[in-house]
């Protein structure tokens, strides 16, 4: 297993099979790309991210700051890396969560890791991640 700090991933279906055109490869441009899908309220979080992460992690380094510290540029919004799409395959995935969205609500956890898949999707050019184990188990799209 290749190690990632957080996400996971859907099994593909061969489209040799069905003689179907191949779909791009991972991190081809996508028509439209997440933008046709994202509703008004995602769009706004998009646009926020920043000011939230900021705030969020201001909270958390109060009460967790030896812990925040530990994960170094992981949890520092300018540390960004390279727009690349992670390779397809399966990961350790770790879940940290920043701020809290009511009071008394812990600002910072890090949860155990746990196993997630990184696949290519049926839309050509997404990813898409699936957490494999544990309580909660969460799929998504990553869209280059």
């Amino acid at each position: 297993m290749k190690l990632l700090p957080a996400l996971a991933a859907l099994a593909f279906a061969a489209s040799a099979c069905t003689g179907a055109e191949a779909p791009p490869e991972p991190g081809a441009a996508v028509p439209g790309g997440w933008r046709t899908v994202a509703t008004e309220p995602d769009r706004k979080r998009v646009r926020d991210w920043r000011k939230a992460w900021v705030q969020a992690l201001a909270k958390a380094n109060v009460a967790n700051a030896g812990e925040v510290k530990v994960w170094g540029p992981l949890l520092d919004p300018d540390a960004a890396l390279n727009p690349v799409l992670p390779p397809v395959g399966d990961y350790q995935c770790r879940t940290i969560k920043l701020g809290a969205k009511s009071e008394g609500l812990l600002d910072y956890v890090a949860y155990q890791p746990f196993t997630c898949r990184i696949a290519a999707a049926a839309t050509g050019g997404v990813l898409s991640f699936t957490k494999l184990n544990g309580s909660q188990r969460p799929v998504g799209l990553l869209y280059p």
